[in-house]
């Protein structure tokens, strides 16, 4: 299948029919692969592999509660991490998980319980002094919230968070450009 519009050509290279997937997406280069993450519903986290024409399922999949609504990966310190937001209407999880190419394996686990707790998306920030941050769109009990996290390789730590009452569906930052540099002219 191909899409034209506008002088763009958009070819389909290569696809897997998943009824219940489409939460989310992200690609990862590591270790010259290339994978894709994807989240959905029935099989709530599933890793291929892309080598720019063919995907190929690696067998890495996750089954958490309720649907994956979000996934994000960090590379940092040679490591690769994958969150993953997850959710129904009885609680949700926000997970980190290290990837070595073969497996996923746990780092930290937040669960957000009581009446609703979907994640509905995440993003990581590595900030020009090496912290790392994870921001979180988050419904808890019908109140939509962003919430920001630090990470150390190890674990999430709660920084700060608001309520959005709009519907926080999707969080993204924007990291400014290095401060203008001041020319002393003699």
């Amino acid at each position: 299948m191909s899409l034209h519009g506008a002088g763009a050509v958009i070819t389909t290279l290569d696809q897997f029919n998943f009824s219940t997937f489409g939460g989310d997406a992200a690609w990862l280069e590591s270790g010259g692969t290339t994978y894709l993450v994807v989240g959905g519903a029935s099989v709530d986290v599933e890793i291929f592999t892309f080598d720019g024409s063919t995907l190929t399922t690696t067998g890495i999949t996750l089954s958490l509660v309720g649907a994956t609504r979000a996934v994000a990966w960090l590379q940092s310190g040679g490591n690769d991490y994958l969150a993953v937001g997850a959710g129904d209407s009885l609680s949700g999880l926000l997970n980190i998980y290290i990837f070595d190419g073969l497996s996923l394996t746990l780092v930290d686990s937040i669960i957000f319980g009581a009446i609703q707790g979907e994640v509905h998306d995440v993003e990581w920030l590595t900030a020009a002094n090496g912290s790392i941050f994870l921001a979180a769109a988050i419904l808890v009990n019908g109140t939509d919230e962003i919430s920001v996290y630090s990470f150390d390789g190890f674990s999430l730590t709660f920084l700060d968070g608001a309520d959005y009452t709009q519907g926080g569906y999707g969080v993204g930052w924007l990291q400014a450009a290095s401060p203008p540099k001041v020319l002393k002219l003699n």
